[in-house]
């Protein structure tokens, strides 16, 4: 799916597939699906503390996220594309912006897109 994410008022191309999933566990050796339901569960807990957080890490996994999706439409070459997605890479790239240049607004954005790849693009049969 590609779309457009917006940081610092700056528009993005980026592509969010089942591609980025691998891509995610190459950056992390994390699962994006386990890490994102890990901390949607934790943001339900009454304890002030752990949905506090869980807020945090969720920012975390959805830079990285959104790091992967503009790479992926700059890059179509897989090879280049996995080379380019280091931690020092990952860093680099966020130095680019100020701690408040990700918005709810942002994190919305590369959710959605994410949530949207999971749905199924095959019509249902009769």
């Amino acid at each position: 799916m590609n779309t457009k994410i917006t940081i610092a008022g700056t528009s993005y191309d980026a592509v969010c597939n089942l591609g980025s999933e691998q891509f995610y566990r190459h950056l992390t050796g994390r699962d994006f699906n386990l890490d994102l339901t890990r901390v949607e569960r934790i943001a339900r807990s009454e304890d002030v503390k752990e949905r506090q957080e869980a807020a945090s890490e969720l920012l975390e996994i959805t830079k990285k996220l959104a790091f992967i999706m503009i790479k992926q439409a700059g890059e179509r070459d897989i090879s280049r594309l996995l080379a380019g997605l280091t931690e020092a890479d990952y860093i680099g790239w966020l130095c680019n912006f100020n701690p408040g240049d990700f918005t709810q607004e942002t994190y919305t954005q590369i959710i959605t897109c994410w949530k949207k790849t999971k749905e199924t693009s095959v019509p249902a049969k009769n």
